[in-house]
Formats: C-alpha cells, structure tokens, sequence
C-alpha cells in the first residue's frame, strides 16, 4: 500500500493524546508510529519489522517490540481510557 509514512496525522494525534497520561514520552512515541503503522500496512504486513520500514525516519525496531511485549504501562488503564473514548462517541 503506502511506501513509507512521514508522520502522524493531525486527526489521529488528537485522538491518541487522550492517551498521553499513560505513557513516559517514549512510549507515547512508540503507540504513535505504531497505531500509524498498523493503520497504513498492507496485508502481512503487520509485524514489528513491517511497521517500521513505512516510516522515513526509522528506529531501531527493538524499542517498538520490547513497547509490545514487555509494557511498561498498565494494559488496564490504557483499555480503560480506549473504552471511554469509543463510548464518549456513540
């Protein structure tokens, strides 16, 4: 689909700075590109590797894995607030 992506979209980082709170800056960076990421991928695309090589301005992709599964933030909280929000708009 798209060959690589330059940034986050105006639209997308309002509704993900609802989120902001529940991570360092980092972190916030990392659910960033990564939402981006699984959004613009195309089919098998959506593994760590993949989601990385969109971007222009690559990381070192170890961040984004060790962000996925080894959180350093509450899971709970972050549903929580995901859930807030969708129920806010229906």
């Amino acid at each position: 689909m798209f060959k690589f992506i330059a940034g986050t979209p105006r639209r997308v980082r309002h509704l993900l700075s609802r989120f902001n709170g529940y991570f360092t800056k980092p972190h916030y960076k990392n659910l960033c590109r990564t939402t981006q990421g699984l959004m613009v991928a195309g089919r098998g695309e959506h593994d760590v590797k993949s989601i990385n090589e969109l971007f222009i301005d690559r990381k070192d992709q170890s961040n984004m894995n060790r962000f996925i599964t080894h959180p350093r933030w509450n899971i709970d909280d972050v549903v929580g607030e995901g859930k807030a929000l969708l129920l806010r708009n229906y």
